[in-house]
């Protein structure tokens, strides 16, 4: 049976079953076997798109039929599906680089969609191409002894060097296929950038804030509802929603990588503690080790605690600030940190989700933990980046208190 694919999802018509012969073959392998979670995701996938409902391949959807999750679920705070997809991806990279699998039909899944498309293997160099995997084809036109005749004599060369022009030709084409490579390759992917917090046998330390909530925060809007909260030693020990955010998107994505991890407070986390293993500090203004493990950043945050945060790039000069005076639901914009990169003074991995504002660390927890955004972040880097160590400043529009998109402001590799 052949299925006629929509636009996108295939280059020709496919047969049905050689993709789900693919499919199994895929799933049958060592990369797919030990992960579950991976094999439902892409065998849902590719057998909703083979029946023509990939419009329905939302990430809703996914969680609902995929991962049993409620109707209602926060896409926004469960990134379980976004995680799964990632992983997937990942998981089909490392299938088709095993010896013997480039005449296999290839099944593939884009960044930024759920919809998986089918390619059938590139065709192999026609046989005439192939003459220079086999010198000895040619050895006895080489080593015979030359005719007495001049038009025998004339022959020998056009079939002894058309083959060796040919591959002098194809090498010219892939030495310059090999230098637009280098130049337009693409950067470190996010799995290398993150693999520091989801491997190794340390437990990656999440260190949050502990705020005191003031005028103008949510919750504390006006001095009224201030002055209900008591003062600020009793209300120290609630966490902001957008520190809550954050904190689910890390701890679900460690968690899909069966990796440990340890919660500390900031006020209490201890220098030795934070030097033990991958650390990822959420929050700014609340959080001490933030605010000291970034001061000597090209991006770093200054400003009065309560009045407003300003967002430093210590070469250019350029501010981004968060003013606190504006009414939380007023506010127009935020600004946060993201980074990425082998801490110097704890000697250590670290990632820095921390905003000028509350708006700022959700926008900055879905930019470092979404695929797509990070990937899009990466291809900014310069061609001779080492793939390990990346900051940047990201923007969000708010409207009524909701974070938009975040979009990169200014990035700095190293």
């Amino acid at each position: 049976m052949t299925v006629n694919l929509p636009s996108g999802v295939a280059a020709d018509p496919i047969d049905r079953p050689e993709v789900v012969s693919q499919l199994e073959r895929m799933l049958s392998s060592s990369h797919f076997r030990a992960s579950r979670r991976s094999s439902s995701f892409l065998r849902y996938v590719v057998l909703q798109t083979l029946d023509g409902f990939q419009d329905n391949l939302k990430e809703r959807t996914l969680g609902i039929e995929v991962f049993q999750r409620e109707p209602t679920f926060d896409t926004s705070s469960d990134c379980v599906v976004r995680v799964s997809a990632s992983e997937v991806r990942k998981r089909i990279a490392q299938y088709y680089q095993d010896p013997g699998r480039q005449q296999e039909l290839r099944i593939e899944l884009p960044l930024g969609s759920y919809v998986p498309q089918f390619h059938k293997p590139e065709p192999l160099l026609p046989a005439a191409l192939q003459v220079a995997d086999h010198p000895s084809a040619e050895t006895p036109a080489e080593t015979s002894t030359v005719s007495s005749t001049a038009g025998k004599a004339a022959e020998t060369p056009a079939r002894s060097w058309w083959p060796l022009g040919v591959v002098v030709s194809l090498l010219v084409v892939g030495v310059l296929l090999g230098s637009v490579f280098v130049v337009f390759r693409p950067h470190k992917p996010k799995r290398d950038l993150l693999a520091p917090f989801i491997t190794g046998s340390s437990p990656t330390a999440i260190c949050i804030g502990e705020p005191k909530l003031k005028q103008n925060q949510p919750g504390a809007e006006t001095p009224r509802e201030q002055a209900a909260l008591g003062p600020p030693a009793m209300n120290n020990v609630l966490i902001p929603l957008a520190d809550a955010e954050a904190l689910s998107g890390v701890q679900g994505l460690l968690n899909a990588h069966h990796h440990a991890s340890r919660l500390l407070l900031s006020d209490t986390a201890t220098f030795d503690s934070l030097r033990s293993g991958p650390t990822i500090l959420i929050a700014a203004e609340d959080n001490q080790w933030t605010l000291r493990l970034t001061a000597n950043r090209r991006f770093y945050f200054t400003g009065s605690q309560g009045t407003a945060t300003t967002i430093v790039d210590r070469e250019t000069g350029r501010r981004w600030m968060a003013d606190f005076a504006v009414p939380f639901a007023q506010r127009a914009e935020d600004y946060a940190i993201v980074s990425i990169t082998q801490d110097e003074t704890l000697g250590q991995p670290l990632m820095v989700l921390a905003g000028a504002g509350p708006n700022g660390t959700m926008a900055a927890g879905e930019f470092l933990l979404n695929a797509d955004h990070l990937q899009e972040l990466c291809k900014l880097a310069p061609p001779n980046w080492s793939g390990r160590n990346v900051e940047a400043v990201i923007g969000t529009k708010v409207i009524a208190g909701v974070s938009g998109p975040p979009q990169v402001l200014a990035a700095h590799f190293w």
